[in-house]
């Protein structure tokens, strides 16, 4: 009986979020609107050349063969090449800008409910608190901002309360504290999907495992499961390592833009609505709340209340402008890394709603019935007014599309290659999908190569976005461009005469480059300060074929991550038959 109540609670918990997630995404839905983000031609690219490799059977790991304007820069490898497989794979099916982007939006607001879900269950709080914590997290502006304006960040987050089930049971479980199957998973999704909020998300737990490991018993155990999660985390991950490393630590790359001055980009307590620079008057009310409480009774407070406090309350002091954040990157330069100090607030959000939700949990204990009513209809407005927040900030974005600049909700307007609104929008609802990559063509130089003497404060001094517009995209050179049967970039062109000629190609110290017949070496060979090839050709008909060969083979590579899905599969198993077992006895 108990198991079936149990499969019901689930059942209505996931019913709930595909409801609460439709509503947010319903203004896009029925307007069957495209938003045009700041961000949404970088990621359209990046999943359109999974798309057209899964469709073409043509794989290349590294090279940009069909987006990007097929200049063969390096691109999912940086960003994550695996879930850019899945958007891709998602893409092929829906085969439509529109549907791939309502679909997607709303896969990540349904993702990151179900993962919050499952960290508040593991928690042991009630169905109804898990659901409502959810609700808050899944409409909160660190997940809505990728249907909102295509920011990433968001499916980093909606991941992220994932790795806070190790982190947690590592301060818990003190028999075994060290979950290597949760920990190695979690890592590696997050690693594929967005870097930087796994590093954030690091930072975050480090304090759960260093008390884990004071407290701990049993060291030379608890050292050798840490040791067991990093190796099949690392296996798990081993393309995204690989593909990171090789072109990184064998070039000089062009890290993305670094501001000086952070100040701009902090989060404020005002009480509007909840947004990326905002956290809003709800989650005030709940971040305030949840601290004061925990704070105020912090002797009767359990150690999951303390950590969630303490460690997210710290991050949104990090994410907020109490910290000199235009001096601070001269004192430590590493914090430039991280762009804008508002992506902090990444882990506030996961740990201060679980924080709210345990206090709940906890003050609604031997209450009167209409005591509860009152405590949880209040939640339950919170959950209303944030979800119709997001409900709103979708249909106004949505709305957008149809007016008289499309590209409105972003900063793609001096990118636009189709002015007419009309003629954009019948380039996006295209079933060719790459006129609408065609119709909004953005300069991105982010990851590029450049010359070893060179560095990111003299490339942006240079403005790099049009450089790379007059490098790859409008490039004079009459030629014509073929993907080969092995996945290869070829150019051909014909030159009256033997002078330099710069191809629009990206090219990297591991590129391999066939010239007329010859072999060149990538290391060897004359570039643009963008990494654009330079040739001597000669005279008459020219064919370059480019391609990139990295350290290790992508398929040993692989093989190593199937050694690591299967140590996975082997564990879990074992963990479940253990559980099983432990079950029989206690009955």
């Amino acid at each position: 009986m108990k198991k079936n109540f149990f499969n019901k609670e689930i059942l209505s918990g996931i019913v709930i979020l595909l409801l609460v997630s439709f509503v947010m995404v319903s203004p896009q839905f029925y307007k069957r609107a495209i938003i045009l983000g700041s961000d949404v031609m970088f990621h359209f690219n990046r999943f359109f050349e999974m798309s057209m490799q899964i469709e073409t059977g043509k794989f290349n790991y590294f090279q940009s063969l069909f987006g990007f304007n097929s200049t063969g820069r390096i691109i999912n490898a940086f960003y994550g090449w695996d879930f850019s497989f899945i958007m891709g794979l998602l893409l092929s099916i829906l085969k439509s800008w529109t549907k791939f982007q309502i679909v997607s939006s709303f896969i990540c607001f349904f993702i990151s409910g179900v993962t919050m879900y499952s960290l508040t269950k593991y928690m042991k709080l009630s169905n109804r608190v898990s659901i409502l914590a959810s609700i808050l997290y899944m409409s909160s502006a660190s997940v809505s901002f990728y249907p909102i304006a295509q920011a990433f960040n968001s499916w980093g987050a909606a991941f992220l309360p994932l790795l806070f089930i190790p982190a947690f049971k590592s301060i818990i479980d003190r028999e075994k504290p060290i979950s290597i199957v949760g920990l190695a998973a979690t890592v590696s999704i997050l690693l594929s999907t967005h870097m930087m909020t796994l590093i954030i998300g690091l930072m975050a737990i480090l304090p759960f495992f260093v008390f884990s490991f004071i407290k701990s018993k049993k060291k030379l155990y608890w050292l050798r499961q840490m040791g067991l999660s990093i190796g099949v985390a690392m296996l798990l991950s081993a393309n995204s390592i690989v593909g990171f490393l090789d072109p990184y630590l064998s070039n000089n790359i062009l890290q993305p833009f670094h501001q000086n001055q952070m100040s701009g980009d902090v989060v404020k307590f005002l009480p509007v609505r909840n947004d990326l620079y905002n956290i809003g008057l709800v989650y005030i009310i709940i971040f305030v709340f949840s601290i004061s409480v925990i704070v105020l009774n912090w002797k009767k407070s359990v150690i999951e209340e303390r950590f969630s406090a303490v460690i997210g309350g710290f991050f949104l002091v990090l994410a907020s402008g109490v910290l000199p954040w235009d001096d601070l990157p001269r004192i430590i330069p590493f914090l430039q890394t991280f762009q804008f100090p508002h992506r902090f607030d990444i882990v506030s959000y996961v740990l201060l709603i679980v924080a709210f939700s345990m206090v709940i949990e906890k003050i609604s204990i031997n209450k009167t019935a209409e005591y509860k009513t009152i405590l949880f209809s209040s939640v339950i407005v919170l959950c209303f007014i944030s979800v119709l927040n997001i409900n709103a900030y979708i249909s106004s974005q949505s709305w957008l599309w149809q007016g008289d600049d499309p590209t409105a909700g972003g900063n793609n307007k001096t990118s636009m290659r189709v002015k007419d609104p009309e003629l954009l929008r019948k380039a996006f609802k295209s079933p060719k999908l790459a006129d609408g990559l065609n119709a909004v063509v953005k300069g991105t130089p982010d990851y590029l190569p450049i010359p070893n003497n060179s560095n990111n404060e003299l490339i942006y001094s240079n403005n790099p976005y049009k450089e790379y517009e007059e490098q790859f995209i409008d490039n004079p050179l009459k030629y014509t461009r073929t993907i080969t049967k092995s996945a290869e970039i070829k150019i051909e062109w014909n030159s009256i005469n033997k002078d330099d000629v710069q191809l629009p190609v990206a090219v990297y110290n591991h590129s391999v480059i066939n010239l007329n017949g010859k072999k060149l070496n990538g290391d060897k060979l004359n570039k643009t300060n963008l990494g654009a090839l330079v040739v001597k050709p000669e005279i008459g008909r020219n064919t370059a074929v480019i391609s990139y060969k990295s350290s290790l083979s992508i398929k040993f590579v692989f093989g190593l991550k199937l050694i690591g899905i299967i140590i996975l599969i082997v564990s879990l198993f074992y963990n479940i038959k253990n559980k099983q077992i432990e079950r029989i006895k206690v009955k």
